[in-house]
């Protein structure tokens, strides 16, 4: 075991006995245990356990209001989806200060299980001292503590986009789809980010699994909940129009100085536009890492939702943002991360303040809002917009014109050292030609050079029956990490990147290609059906390199 393993370790179970000392503390509290989210959906499920009462009958409410002194807007009543019973009917047959102990903990390692999902899938942060950083910043961020004292639903929601996205780029859309039934439990939180996907996944055959999948286990836990409580969904619906009806929050937008209809227009028309123009985005792409972070930005600025608890999530969107961010070399990377912390502790400034006056009651909470409720969700939106925005390539071939491009790429972890894999893939007159799959490569012709950065080869592909010749120049813009093959005239690029892993002793190669498209209906053939089969002849060539370095 190496000692980032180790450190990574230590991590967690830093964090694991933090959320169980911070949920030992609150559960001792008889204020936070009465006035918990948690404890009416409890409630309402132990009656129905015990006395086969629907969790949305008006009594559970009144009950709980009789019997505890609480505030007069508080409300005791179920308010959820049904199928959050999956999770509170285990529950209910514990005492429910056990049952909201173990809850707290629970909704804590949801969040941190989810960083550390999309920090791995992402390699963002990079060093193991600056996940450890992001780390304990998302344990102390004040909607995940929010979140935690109310003993809240919304780090379900923050879990499984973690999933989805660790699954959608990996290709497992039936998978993912899966997953996505995790925004379903709290739909406020991230509707919009489910209502996108599906959008996504509608535009190409191959992801139509992701809309099965989830169509399954929606219909799946649809069942197991209308088993419990018939005809939930009118239920379900009465007592939120109720609940709506007794509040008034405000959105975002209508804190802002400009007036909140144009606000709208503009935020809704722009980002229909990035949405629609990106429809094709694979999901290893900058581009749908940045529509994913506007889907959230968007809901979180036009949802009318009271409290920060619903942001808890936002680690998780962060770090898909900034990654995508850096790997697109975007300028904004280093302000866009420097200003999320500026925020994050302004936020928590202002509610130290806040509680060091008693006399202003609730301004605590407002001073944190303005930081974190209001700046960070624009600031997402700031980050994301551009990111979002179609790619349009300039060179003597376009001529000014806009060309369409598609991306494909694979990835895969080779049991050899990074220099070894680099020698290989530098090597085309034996390593790099070992490890063209056949019958995709028909030939290799080496016009230069051989060894790495000069080379030129010819390579002439058959894919499908259609054969295509490539005059590639190759270069090494980090040597020992980074090699391209470049077409100019063909408008074609491939990068193979050589990352190191498991301390140096494995290594992360991804093979990634960038090509303009044919005008009108072939070049939408082409968006259609080149990603998926560039990424097939990949994951062969990757497959040879192991391969490869098995039998040297």
């Amino acid at each position: 075991m190496n000692i980032e393993t180790k450190k990574i370790i230590f991590l967690f179970t830093v964090g694991f006995l933090f959320s169980v000392a911070f949920s030992w503390i609150l559960s001792k509290q008889p204020s936070v245990l009465i006035r918990s989210d948690h404890f009416s959906r409890w409630y309402a499920t132990y009656k129905l356990v015990t006395e086969h009462r629907s969790i949305y009958d008006p009594r559970n409410g009144e009950e709980l209001v009789a019997l505890y002194p609480v505030p007069a807007n508080w409300v005791g009543n179920f308010l959820y989806p049904a199928h959050l019973l999956i999770f509170t009917l285990p529950f209910a047959q514990l005492p429910y200060p056990v049952a909201h102990f173990i809850w707290l903990i629970l909704i804590q390692l949801f969040l941190l299980a989810g960083i550390g999902v999309v920090s791995r899938e992402t390699r963002w942060p990079h060093t193991i001292n600056q996940f450890s950083l992001v780390f304990m910043l998302s344990m102390f961020f004040l909607p995940n503590l929010q979140n935690t004292i109310w003993g809240q639903f919304n780090t379900i929601a923050a879990l499984g986009l973690a999933l989805v996205y660790a699954a959608l780029r990996r290709e497992r859309y039936f998978l993912a789809g899966i997953f996505a039934i995790g925004f379903t439990f709290k739909p406020q939180t991230m509707l919009l980010t489910l209502l996108f996907l599906l959008l996504w996944a509608s535009f190409h055959r191959k992801r139509w699994t992701f809309i099965l999948g989830f169509g399954l286990c929606s219909l799946g836990f649809w069942l197991f909940a209308e088993a419990l409580v018939p005809h939930w969904i009118t239920s379900f619906l009465r007592g939120v129009i109720s609940y709506s009806n007794s509040l008034d929050p405000k959105p975002v937008l209508s804190k802002l100085w400009l007036p909140s209809w144009f606000l709208s227009a503009l935020v809704i028309g722009s980002s229909a536009w990035l949405f629609l123009k990106n429809i094709h985005s694979a999901p290893t792409s900058i581009q749908f890492s940045g529509l994913l972070a506007l889907s959230l930005g968007v809901w979180w600025v036009f949802v009318p939702v009271i409290g920060m608890m619903h942001l808890a999530g936002l680690p998780i969107i962060a770090i898909i943002l900034f990654s995508a961010l850096e790997r697109g070399g975007s300028k904004l990377y280093l302000p866009g991360v420097l200003g999320v912390i500026l925020l994050y502790l302004l936020g928590f400034i202002g509610f130290l303040y806040g509680l060091s006056r008693p006399e202003l009651y609730g301004i605590h909470i407002e001073l944190a809002e303005l930081a974190i409720k209001i700046g960070i969700p624009v600031l997402i939106l700031l980050l994301a917009t551009p990111l979002s925005l179609p790619k349009i390539e300039n060179s003597d071939l376009t001529k000014g014109k806009k060309m369409s491009k598609i991306h494909a790429e694979a990835s895969q972890i080779i049991d050899a050292r990074p220099e070894e894999v680099y020698s290989i893939l530098s090597d085309y007159h034996t390593g790099h030609l070992a490890i063209l799959p056949k019958p995709y490569f028909a030939e290799l012709t080496v016009e230069q050079g051989g060894q790495g950065a000069g080379t030129v080869i010819r390579v002439r592909m058959d894919v499908m029956g259609l054969e295509r010749s490539y005059r590639l120049i190759v270069s090494e813009p980090e040597p020992g990490r980074v090699l391209i093959e470049a077409d100019d005239e063909a408008g074609v690029v491939t990068t193979f990147t050589v990352d190191p892993t498991d301390g140096g002793k494995q290594s992360r190669v991804t093979i990634a290609t960038d090509a303009k498209t044919s005008p009108g209906l072939t070049g939408f053939v082409e968006r259609l059906v080149n990603p998926a089969i560039t990424r097939r002849i990949y994951r062969a060539a990757l497959n040879l390199l192991a391969e490869y370095v098995r039998n040297r």
